[in-house]
């Protein structure tokens, strides 16, 4: 709902109180200005009091009245001002409009009509006598007090009606009136057709400068949209006060709906908000709702889209031209959504490339798929405009767990961890995920052959769901949700195609860090048994070395080397051969505690770092182990084959250095192996820095 006026009582035309302040400037200066408010007990700001478009209530045009003619000495303040209303620079749209009766009779004639662009609270009729005469009844309400402020006024414009046409003023007799007690003022008109002598026949003297008001008022109109980085709110409040100097009228209604499905919006000027809605949106609906006043009505309609309506209402009927008018304002209305819209729209696509630039580079950073899934959620949560944003990835059961969420409160996010969705039971999302990228936007209601119930558990009302998923596999999903849902269906196909953008950038940014990950397993394993080789190897012992030197204490080295393992392997093949590195491999393995490193150096050594290790009797009895792990005769050649290990041992200490220490255990094996084999040898320490 746009913006709506809530003023006083709307009876008087603010053109009556622009026009007083005017008179009481010229005459009295900004310091008779500021004495008029003052004894007039105004309080509303001077912008205000000088804007025509602001009505007021009678009692509030009377004291203006009274304070002028205290500030100016003038008690015929009222003829005054009145006798200059159409000459002056105020009110060119009502001088416009009034020229366009074409001559004084039948505007005369027509006077009822006018007199509606000036009060809501007294009656002005007349009847013609002849071609340059008539009388005019000018009544005033029931409730309200007659001043002879208001009589004077009246009878000073009424003077001014043959000088629109290019006449001399009209003669103006009042021989009754209300403030003497009669029922009515009763004013009689005599004018000439005799034209000024300067004035050229045929010519009006307010046509010109009139009409070149009417068309700056346009032109500024236009400028002020043209080029200014509004809203729609704000266009349709500027398209409202701007008609307002076109079309005299007591509210003005200006509904928009952008998008077929979405919620109207309405600005207006002199009606409630409650009102303004009701009138706006059945204009829409096209069924206006019954009012008391006179009402015209522009459709706001550009060549591709239709908007809305722009209505005028007003206590007395439209004078020729006016609906003309109100239909340019509304043709202004409709460009100017036009530009704001395809603002709006070229807005929308450089933001959302943008985001997906930004994205695309974040997954070109990201060396391991948690850094993918962080970039993911804050890129879906700001492409959907959305109020949370998580990603579940697939787990070796196949149920989605919760890899990333942004937005969501602690408790959510827990209920998030637990919930773990099998897409397999689940026939929306498993539907879902049997293309690449799909999308789709889901509500609280069919939540659960979608995603089994998680968006009750966590306050959304609204989600969108996109897979996560390349030729061959499925990562997962990427999901999107609103606590308030998004109701226009263009927004939710805006949603779908930044999603399955997003879905797209996520799943190649996945593929990439687990291949990233497998060439990085690759560089750092050995092929054939699966452990840490040698160049990962040497990096761990560097960085324990460092360890023990910053820190203190020491660490287990084992260097092993398999005893007579060529003739084995020469007996059974290379197959056995390597199935037998496989077999030593595992039983060492299991032997070890979770936090030592197993590797394979190459051929039949391996090695082993156990940083809990911190004396030499620790070390001995972790050696011992190992030996005892491959007593047991492997089948793994396809026959009984025991082959055991010679096993070096050192202590890694302070200040030593890796490969001092690797180099101390390689030695020690090969005293082991030329003692016997099958036995552990302690290394020396290496000599501390």
């Amino acid at each position: 709902m746009g913006h709506v006026d809530d003023e006083e009582p709307r009876e008087t035309s603010g053109l009556t109180v622009r026009l007083v302040v005017s008179y009481v400037r010229s005459v009295a200066g900004d310091e008779g200005v500021r004495e008029l408010l003052h004894r007039a007990g105004e309080r509303r700001p001077l912008e205000v009091l000088e804007n025509e478009r602001a009505w007021c209530s009678y009692q509030a045009k009377i004291a203006l009245f009274r304070a002028a003619s205290e500030v100016t000495g003038q008690p015929d303040v009222g003829l005054r001002v009145g006798s200059h209303v159409f000459q002056s620079a105020v009110g060119p749209s009502v001088r416009l409009m009034l020229s366009m009766f074409g001559s004084p009779a039948a505007l005369v004639r027509h006077i009822a009509h006018a007199n509606g662009k000036f009060t809501q609270c007294a009656d002005l009729s007349a009847r013609i006598h002849s071609p340059t005469s008539a009388t005019a009844t000018y009544r005033l309400h029931d409730g309200y007090l007659p001043s002879r402020f208001d009589c004077d006024y009246t009878r000073g414009m009424l003077a001014q009606i043959p000088p629109m046409f290019g006449l001399p003023p009209a003669t103006v007799g009042h021989d009754e009136c209300q403030v003497e007690g009669a029922p009515a003022c009763v004013y009689q008109l005599s004018w000439s057709l005799r034209r000024r002598w300067w004035q050229p026949r045929g010519a009006r003297v307010v046509d010109a400068r009139v009409v070149h008001d009417r068309l700056q008022e346009l032109q500024h109109a236009v400028t002020d949209l043209v080029g200014r980085d509004l809203d729609v709110d704000a266009v349709l409040a500027h398209v409202v006060e701007r008609a307002a100097f076109a079309v005299s009228a007591r509210a003005f209604v200006l509904a928009a709906q952008l998008e077929p499905d979405a919620a109207p919006v309405v600005h207006a000027q002199g009606l409630g908000a409650d009102r303004a809605r009701q009138i706006g949106e059945a204009l829409l609906q096209g069924r206006p709702q019954p009012v008391d006043d006179h009402l015209i009505a522009a459709p706001v309609r550009a060549a591709a889209r239709d908007y809305g309506v722009l209505a005028a209402l007003a206590g007395a009927p439209f004078i020729p031209g006016e609906p003309e008018l109100l239909q340019a304002y509304a043709a202004l209305a409709a460009a100017a959504l036009d530009a704001v819209v395809a603002r709006h729209e070229t807005e929308d696509r450089r933001r959302t490339a943008e985001i997906l630039l930004e994205f695309a580079g974040d997954i070109g950073a990201a060396r391991r798929s948690s850094e993918v899934v962080d970039a993911a959620t804050q890129a879906l949560r700001t492409l959907s405009l959305a109020d949370v944003a998580c990603v579940l990835l697939t787990g070796p059961d196949g149920r989605l767990r919760l890899a990333g969420q942004v937005g969501f409160t602690a408790q959510e996010a827990a209920r998030l961890e637990e919930a773990r969705p099998d897409p397999r039971e689940l026939p929306e999302l498993a539907r879902l995920l049997s293309g690449p990228n799909a999308a789709a936007v889901v509500d609280d209601a069919s939540d659960g052959p979608w995603l089994g119930g998680l968006l009750h558990g966590v306050g959304v009302r609204q989600a969108g769901v996109v897979g996560l998923r390349c030729q061959d596999h499925v990562h997962g999903i990427g999901v999107v949700a609103w606590r308030t849902p998004v109701t226009s269906a263009s927004a939710t196909q805006r949603v779908v195609q930044r999603l399955t953008g997003a879905g797209i950038q996520t799943t190649i940014g996945l593929d990439k860090t687990e291949l990233l990950q497998q060439v990085q397993l690759q560089a750092r394993t050995d092929p054939l048994t699966g452990l840490t080789n040698r160049r990962r190897f040497l990096e761990v012992l560097q960085e324990e070395q460092a360890r023990v030197t910053r820190l203190g204490g020491a660490a287990g080295l084992l260097f092993l080397d398999l005893d007579g393992f060529k003739q084995v392997n020469d007996r059974i093949g290379h197959a056995g051969g390597d199935a037998l590195l496989v077999e030593v491999a595992r039983r060492v393995g299991a032997c070890l505690g979770p936090d030592d490193t197993l590797a394979r150096l190459g051929g039949d050594e391996f090695t082993v770092l156990a940083p809990d290790v911190l004396t030499m009797d620790e070390l001995v009895a972790l050696g011992e182990r190992v030996l005892a792990a491959t007593d047991a005769p492997s089948g793994a050649a396809g026959r009984e084959v025991v082959v055991r290990p010679s096993v070096g041992a050192v202590l890694l200490r302070p200040g030593g250095l890796a490969d001092d220490a690797l180099q101390a255990a390689d030695a020690a094996m090969y005293a082991a192996k030329t003692s016997g084999g099958g036995r552990v040898a302690l290394g020396e320490e290496p000599a501390a820095v």
